[in-house]
């Protein structure tokens, strides 16, 4: 049976202190739960988990993978009701009815429903009409991030790929709009890659031109701005804009 519109709603990501995990919660109120049509208030609990493989550079986050864990669609996991309103006020009475939901549902945070109480107090009490519903959506992103396991070694191919596949998005053009491919200039450009300091730059290479001019393999650019160095190894100017943090899908 499907669920009446949604009347108001609230979403907000979390970011545990181990950087593992990214936590995304969809909070809805409805009007009422056909599911549980005695009670006048439930509180309906879907978690669903995903991998995702990311990239993040100063200023952007790129996902590279996506994929759901376990069951396509668990629909509903577990549920509270409610017998009045003063139970979504009473904050520590409701953190203990929380508590059940974090014991059952063993969410990788041990106490994520516990710390989720003044976001449905909040969404609950907005308005005194009854019965209601609110329905938690919990997805749960376990996350590997490029660079972070040592896997930098990727072919300085693979890395240009990667470079152009973000700066082909609209959110990443504008991230990396400064940076500008370019052809090795004698007595302008240093013979050598200041970031590798391998190979001596010539006529074939592939490199790009950072805002403050200097010019660099792209793939050790990308390589650069994965290690989160967000200043130029020659002049120290600053690279990317970090005022606006945005994520881009490329999966």
């Amino acid at each position: 049976m499907a669920l009446p519109v949604k009347l108001e709603s609230s979403s907000f990501s979390l970011v545990p202190s181990d950087s593992k995990h990214v936590i995304r919660v969809t909070l809805n109120r409805i009007p009422e739960n056909p599911l549980f049509p005695d009670s006048l208030c439930t509180l309906m609990v879907c978690q669903k988990k995903f991998h995702q493989k990311r990239l993040q550079i100063p200023g952007l986050t790129a996902i590279l993978q996506h994929r759901k864990i376990g069951p396509h669609n668990p629909g509903l996991l577990d549920h509270l009701n409610f017998t009045s309103l003063d139970q979504f006020i009473d904050l520590p009475q409701l953190r203990a009815h929380l508590g059940t939901l974090s014991s059952s549902l063993k969410p990788e945070i041990p106490t994520l429903y516990e710390d989720l109480a003044p976001q449905i107090s909040a969404l609950a009490t907005r308005s005194a009409a009854m019965p209601f519903c609110i329905s938690a959506e919990i997805d749960i992103f376990f996350t590997d991030y490029v660079g972070q396991n040592g896997d930098l070694d990727s072919s300085s191919t693979d890395l240009d790929a990667l470079f152009e596949r973000i700066a082909s998005t609209a959110e990443g053009s504008t991230v990396l709009d400064k940076f500008m491919a370019s052809s090795f200039v004698a007595g302008k450009d240093s013979d050598k890659c200041t970031i590798c300091m391998e190979e001596e730059f010539d006529g074939t290479s592939n490199l790009i031109r950072t805002p403050c001019a200097h010019a660099f393999h792209k793939s050790c650019v990308v390589r650069w701005l994965i290690m989160n160095k967000n200043t130029c190894p020659l002049c120290r100017s600053q690279l990317l804009d970090c005022l606006h943090p945005t994520t881009i899908s490329l999966y």
